[in-house]
C-alpha cells in the first residue's frame, strides 16, 4: 500500500507542521493523500500551487477535499 510522503516538524507547545509534496502527485491519489494528512494531525492544507498548476497537475479538487478553501 503506496502512503502519502511527509515529514512533521514538532513545535514545542504549539502543536506541528506536516511539510509534504502536493497531495495527490505522489502516487497516492489526492483524497487519500488528503485523508491520510488529516489522521496525520493536518488541520488545513496550505500550498503555494497557482490554480494554473493544480489543475496541470490534475489536483485542482484540492480546496475542497481539504475541508477549508481559501
Amino acid at each position: 500500500m503506496n502512503k502519502h510522503p511527509y515529514d512533521v516538524l514538532d513545535l514545542p507547545d504549539r502543536g506541528c507542521l506536516i511539510f509534504t509534496p502536493c497531495p495527490g502527485t505522489k502516487g497516492v491519489d489526492l483524497a487519500t493523500s488528503v485523508s491520510e494528512l488529516h489522521q496525520a494531525g493536518a488541520d488545513a492544507i496550505v500550498t503555494m500551487m497557482t490554480d494554473e498548476e493544480l489543475a496541470k497537475f490534475e489536483v485542482d479538487s484540492l480546496p475542497t477535499l481539504s475541508g477549508k478553501a481559501v
